[in-house]
């Protein structure tokens, strides 16, 4: 009699166990599900914006780049040669190179 004890409890712990993970496993979902459906709307009144800005900028004079003008202007190299670090005879931490602010020089 003991041991269809012991069994019955032990079955009613598994089962608990299992009905525990399926539900945090559907909450886990569905708050993946609300995530991303937030980003959607993000994503979408974005884009709803993206003519707006357009015109905003041509108001200010900014025109819109286009095909090989925008690739050449993004190719282009920069005026400033890039200095690495300075040659010290022994093998040490590397200086970083200094940094291009490209907002700056465009305006």
């Amino acid at each position: 009699m003991t041991i269809w004890i012991i069994f019955a409890v032990t079955f009613i712990a598994v089962l608990g166990i299992a009905l525990v993970a399926a539900r945090a496993r559907s909450n886990r979902r569905n708050r993946m599900s609300e995530v991303w459906s937030e980003t959607e709307v993000d994503y979408r009144a974005r884009d709803d914006r993206v003519p707006n800005l357009e015109e905003t900028l041509k108001m200010y004079g900014f025109q819109k780049r286009e095909g090989s003008e925008a690739q050449a202007a993004q190719a282009t190299p920069s005026p400033q040669p890039v200095a690495g670090p300075a040659p010290t005879g022994k093998q040490g931490a590397l200086e970083p190179a200094p940094r291009r602010d490209s907002l700056a020089e465009a305006s």
